[in-house]
């Protein structure tokens, strides 16, 4: 059996050897908490906006709207309705914002209901496929008996 040597002509040990690539539990984690912090900032920084104006309304409210709107044209719904929710407990008369509330959520269901018919096409073509590879299989295996 031969001895391996690394880089330097030290002898390196079967044992010394690395595993194979793993996914490390820590950094996978790490990512999700930064995430999430990520997302709770957003929302206090949010929710510190809405309550630096008195009534929901002025200069703050209008700025509000329009990061809704940028959010949403970024596709970021969730994010858009958080800041529509917290303004509308504010001031649940805000006719602009449950305008663009209502808006946003349907837009969100149209592009969820086309993600799901995507996925529902993707499946039947998988299955007929599938169907095709196992007829094929099966015809091969006539053929030669």
């Amino acid at each position: 059996m031969a001895k391996r040597v690394d880089l330097y002509g030290k002898h390196v040990h079967k044992n010394d050897e690395p595993k194979g690539d793993k996914k490390n539990p820590v950094l996978v984690l790490g990512i999700i908490l930064a995430l999430i912090a990520l997302v709770l900032g957003g929302l206090f920084v949010a929710n510190m906006i809405i309550a630096n104006s008195s009534d929901g309304t002025g200069a703050s409210r209008e700025n509000i709207i329009k990061l809704a709107e940028r959010y949403r044209d970024r596709g970021e719904y969730s994010r858009a309705l958080d800041l529509l929710d917290q303004l509308l407990l504010k001031n649940p008369d805000d006719e602009e914002a449950k305008r663009l509330q209502d808006a946003i959520l349907e837009e969100k269901q149209q592009k969820e209901a086309a993600v799901n018919i995507q996925s529902d096409k993707n499946r039947e073509a998988d299955a007929a496929r599938e169907r095709e590879t196992l007829d094929k299989l099966i015809d091969s295996s006539r053929t030669k008996t």
